[in-house]
C-alpha cells in the first residue's frame, strides 16, 4: 500500500513539474499557443511600434534591409541592418526585409510565423533634384509646417518638399503631403473599402506558401522562395507603389493559380504615422494672439470692402491672428463670418440664412469656431464680448454664452457664462482649462437668456490665446468690463471601486479664484439704494475688500461678487451683476466679506444622450476660492449590474457653470447569462463608414443596433444587419452602413470631417446589454 502511494506521489510531482515547464515557457514566450498567422500578426505591430519610435527619434524611416543576407554565397550572415543605414534619398534594396538590428528588434521578431523574413516597403519618394523620400533627413518630421491657417502664405517648400525653417513657417502640412502624392497604395479589391492611399510604408508576410519571401537562412539552399504564380503577390514581392491585401484564396487553391493568395498585409499612413511619433505640424500665428476684431483687421483678412455697411465678410473661413475662424449656424451650416458694430465697438458673429444682423443669435444655433492648429499648446483664452449684457433685473435676465474647448477633435470642457455688466459695452473673460491639459480649438455659441427672457446676441470683440505661463492673458480690446470673478476648470477623472451595484465617481475642479482680502468692520453710508445699484460708497472699517472678493450687504442673503474693491473707508464699492436685489433704506448697513463659492455635482445616468437623469452632491460640496485644486467624489448605489454608466462633473460659481465631457464605466458582470457584446473597428471610407461589433445571445434571441453620435452620449441609432440574432446562433458579427457627407448631415448620415463615437447594442429578454464605445474620425470634407 505504502509503495501505492509512493507511486502516486511521484507521478504527481511529474506532473506538476510538466505544468510548471508549460507554465514558465508560457510566461517566457508570450507567442506560445498562438497561431502563425496569430504570431506573425502580433510581429508586425512590434515592427510598427519600433518602426514609429524611430521615426520620433530620428525624424525619418528606416530604408529595408538586404533580403539576401543570410546567404553566405550572396552576402555576410543576416545583420539586419538598414541599407544604408543614414539618411538617403535613394534605398538599395527597395524590396528588401525589415531592418530589425536598425530599429531595435531581436532577429526572431523581423520574422513571420513561418520563419520567414518579413518584407519591408518605405516610400521611396521622386529622384533628385527634388527627393522627398520618407527616408531623407527631416523625411516625416512636419513640426517645421504650420497649422494654425487655411491657406499657405507661401506655395514653395524647401529641399526635400519639406516646411521652410522660418519664423513663422509659411507653408501647411497639406502642402507637405501632397508634394508626395500617392505614396504607397494598398488596393484590398473584394473588401468594403477603396484602395488605401497616402502610406509610408507596408510589412508583408508571404504566407504559409512562402511565395517570393526571403528566407531566414540558406539552409533550403537559396535565399528566397520561388516567384508566386498570382499578380497580387508578385506586386507584393517587388518593389513598387502599390500592393494588395485581398481575403485568403479558397482551401485547395494551387499555389501555381493566378488567384492563389495568402500574404498577410500590415501598413500605416503618413499621418497616422506623424501623429504618434509626435512630429505634427504646430501653430505658428501669422499674426499676434491677442486679436481684436477691428473693421479695418476684418476687411484685410477677408479681401472684402465695407463690411460696415454690409456686415458680411463673405468667406465662411477668416484666417486672422494664428486662427482659423469658421462660422456655422444649427444643425452644422456652414455660414459667413459677420460683422457688426455696436456700442462703438467692433465684433465678428455669424450672417446668411435667416441670420442677417451678423452678431450671434442663439434663435439660429449660431456658433464661430476658432481653430489653432494641431500641437498648439494653449490653456487658456480671453475673449471679450461686445454688448453681453444684463437686459432685466425683475425678474433678472442675463444673457449666456458657452464656451467649449477641443483637443484633435475631442471636447475637453465646456462653460457656460452668465453676463454681468448691465451696460452695451465690452465685456471680457477668462476662461482656462484643468492643469496639464492644452487645446487646439475653441468655440463661442450663445445660449437663450436666463429667467425664460429671449435670445442673446452679441459679437466676439477680441481673443487672446496663452499658455499657462504667459500672465497677464488679455486681449487689445480697450475699455473692457471684467468678469468679477473667473470660471472654474473641472475635469472627471476614472471611477473607482467600480462592483455590481455600485462606484465611486471622480473629479477634480480647479476654483481659479483668489484668497479673500483683509478688510472687516465696513458698512454703507446710510444712503438708500435703488434696486439694482452697482456702487456703494463704504464707511467706516479697515484693510481691503479686492476685486474678485465677495461681499454680503445686511438684510439680503445674497452673495455678491465684487469688480471694484476698496482699500479704506470713503470708497466706493463696485458690486457685479444686476446689483441689490433690493432697496436699502436710508440707514447703515453692515457689509460683510464672505469666501466666493463653488458648489460641485455629478450628473450621472444609464443615459445621457437628453440629459443624464441623476444628480448627486459631490463630496465636498462647495470650495472656497483660493483653495486650488480639490479632488472630489461621490458613491452611488443600487446600479444595474453589467451596466455602463454615464457621468460628468458639473462645478458651479456666481458667473459660470463647468461641466466636464461625458465619462463612462461599466459596472460588474451579472450572476446569470445574459447576451455578450464586442464593438469592433469601424471601416471607413471617403464616402462611408461601417459599424462592426459581435453579439451572442448566449441561448436568447437578440435585438442588435448601434448607438452613436459627436459624443460618447450617442444620441442616434441605427438597426445592425442582421437585425435580430437567432437563439443559439453563437458568436454573430453584425454591421450596419452609414453614408459620409459634407455638412449639414441628415437623419442617418455623418458628417465629413467630424470625430464620431459608436457601440453596439443588443436586447434579450434578460435585459439591455452595450458594447464599449469606439470612436473614429470620418475622411476630411472635400
Amino acid at each position: 500500500m505504502q509503495e501505492g502511494y509512493a507511486g502516486a506521489a511521484l507521478l504527481l510531482v511529474v506532473v506538476l513539474g510538466l505544468l510548471a515547464i508549460v507554465f514558465a515557457r508560457s510566461i517566457a514566450d508570450p507567442e506560445a499557443g498562438l497561431s502563425k498567422r496569430e504570431v506573425t500578426e502580433a510581429r508586425m505591430r512590434r515592427i510598427t511600434d519600433a518602426t514609429v519610435q524611430y521615426a520620433a527619434l530620428t525624424g525619418r524611416l528606416p530604408c529595408p534591409a538586404n533580403g539576401h543576407d543570410g546567404d553566405p554565397m550572396l552576402a555576410p550572415a543576416d545583420i539586419g541592418r538598414a541599407a544604408p543605414e543614414v539618411a538617403t534619398d535613394q534605398c538599395t534594396h527597395g524590396d528588401g526585409t525589415v531592418p530589425w538590428r536598425t530599429i531595435g528588434l531581436r532577429r526572431d521578431e523581423g520574422l513571420d510565423g513561418w520563419g520567414r523574413k518579413i518584407s519591408f516597403r518605405v516610400y521611396a519618394g521622386t529622384a533628385a533634384p527634388i527627393p522627398n523620400s520618407l527616408t531623407i533627413d527631416g523625411g516625416v518630421n512636419l513640426t517645421q509646417c504650420n497649422s494654425s491657417l487655411a491657406s499657405p502664405l507661401d506655395a514653395t517648400l524647401d529641399t526635400g518638399s519639406k516646411c521652410r525653417n522660418g519664423s513663422p513657417p509659411p507653408n501647411m502640412a497639406a502642402q507637405f503631403a501632397a508634394a508626395r502624392g500617392n505614396m504607397l497604395v494598398v488596393s484590398e479589391i473584394g473588401l468594403p473599402t477603396p484602395p488605401r492611399t497616402g502610406l509610408a510604408f507596408v510589412l508583408i508576410s508571404h504566407g504559409e506558401t512562402g511565395s517570393g519571401a526571403y528566407f531566414a537562412d540558406n539552409k533550403v539552399g537559396a535565399a528566397r522562395a520561388p516567384a508566386p504564380s498570382s499578380a497580387a503577390e508578385i506586386a507584393n514581392a517587388s518593389a513598387g507603389g502599390t500592393y494588395w491585401n485581398l481575403a485568403k484564396s479558397a482551401p485547395g487553391t494551387p499555389v501555381g493559380d493566378v488567384t492563389h493568395f495568402d500574404d498577410m498585409v500590415a501598413f500605416i499612413g503618413l499621418d497616422d504615422l506623424v501623429a504618434r511619433a509626435g512630429l505634427m505640424a504646430r501653430s505658428w500665428s501669422q499674426f499676434s494672439l491677442g486679436t481684436a476684431f477691428t473693421q479695418s483687421a476684418v476687411e484685410a483678412a477677408s479681401g472684402s470692402t465695407n463690411i460696415d455697411s454690409s456686415m458680411n465678410t463673405g468667406v465662411s473661413s477668416l484666417a486672422m491672428g494664428g486662427f482659423l475662424i469658421s462660422a456655422t449656424s444649427s444643425g452644422g451650416v456652414t455660414r459667413n463670418v459677420g460683422f457688426r458694430e455696436q456700442g462703438g465697438d467692433d465684433g465678428i458673429g455669424v450672417i446668411g440664412g435667416s441670420s442677417t444682423s451678423g452678431d450671434l443669435n442663439s434663435s439660429f444655433g449660431e456658433k464661430l469656431t476658432f481653430q489653432l492648429g494641431a500641437g498648439s499648446q494653449y490653456a487658456k483664452v480671453d475673449i471679450a464680448f461686445n454688448v453681453f449684457e444684463i437686459t432685466d433685473k425683475s425678474p433678472l435676465r442675463e444673457e449666456r454664452a458657452e464656451i467649449s474647448f477641443w483637443r484633435a477633435g475631442l471636447p475637453l470642457q465646456s462653460i457656460t457664462v452668465d453676463a454681468w455688466d448691465e451696460h452695451p459695452e465690452v465685456s471680457r473673460c477668462l476662461f482656462r482649462l484643468p492643469t496639464a491639459l492644452v487645446f487646439d480649438r475653441f468655440d463661442v455659441a450663445p445660449l437663450s437668456q436666463t429667467g425664460g427672457g429671449g435670445s442673446s446676441r452679441f459679437t466676439v470683440a477680441g481673443v487672446r490665446a496663452c499658455d499657462n505661463n504667459t500672465t497677464p492673458c488679455e486681449t487689445g480690446v480697450p475699455s473692457t468690463a471684467a468678469c468679477p470673478i473667473f470660471p472654474v476648470s473641472a475635469a472627471t477623472r476614472d471611477a473607482s471601486g467600480i462592483g455590481a451595484t455600485g462606484a465611486t465617481l471622480n473629479a477634480r475642479v480647479e476654483d481659479n479664484g483668489i484668497v479673500t482680502g483683509t478688510g472687516s468692520g465696513y458698512a454703507t453710508n446710510g444712503d438708500s439704494y435703488s434696486f439694482g445699484e452697482r456702487l456703494i460708497t463704504i464707511t467706516g472699517g479697515s484693510g481691503t475688500i479686492l476685486d474678485g472678493n465677495c461681499i454680503q450687504v445686511s438684510g439680503d442673503a445674497t452673495v455678491y461678487p465684487v469688480t471694484r474693491g476698496i482699500t479704506g473707508p470713503g470708497e466706493d464699492l463696485v458690486i457685479a451683476m444686476p446689483g441689490l436685489r433690493q432697496s436699502i433704506p436710508s440707514s447703515a448697513r453692515n457689509v460683510t466679506r464672505v469666501p466666493c463659492q463653488t458648489t460641485v455635482q455629478f450628473d450621472w445616468g444609464s443615459t445621457c444622450s437628453s440629459g443624464y437623469p441623476s444628480s448627486t452632491n459631490a463630496t465636498p460640496l462647495t470650495i472656497n476660492a483660493g483653495a486650488g485644486t480639490t479632488d472630489v467624489s461621490a458613491a452611488l448605489t443600487g446600479l444595474a449590474c453589467g451596466t455602463p454608466y454615464h457621468y460628468r462633473v458639473r462645478a458651479s460659481n456666481l458667473i459660470a457653470t463647468t461641466v466636464s465631457p461625458n465619462q463612462q464605466f461599466r459596472t460588474s458582470s451579472c450572476g446569470f447569462s445574459t447576451p455578450t457584446t464586442v464593438t469592433g473597428s469601424p471601416s471607413i471610407s471617403a464616402g462611408s463608414v461601417t459599424f462592426a461589433g459581435t453579439i451572442n445571445g448566449n441561448g436568447e434571441s437578440t435585438t442588435v443596433s448601434f448607438e452613436y453620435g459627436e459624443t460618447s452620449c450617442y444620441g442616434s441609432t441605427v438597426a445592425g444587419s442582421p437585425g435580430t440574432v437567432a437563439a443559439g446562433a453563437g458568436a454573430t458579427a453584425v454591421i450596419a452602413s452609414l453614408s459620409v457627407v459634407s455638412p449639414p448631415a441628415a437623419a442617418g448620415q455623418l458628417r465629413c470631417g467630424t470625430v464620431y463615437h459608436y457601440r453596439v447594442v443588443a436586447l434579450a429578454g434578460s435585459g439591455t446589454r452595450y458594447g464599449e464605445n469606439v470612436s473614429f474620425r470620418t475622411p476630411d470634407c472635400p
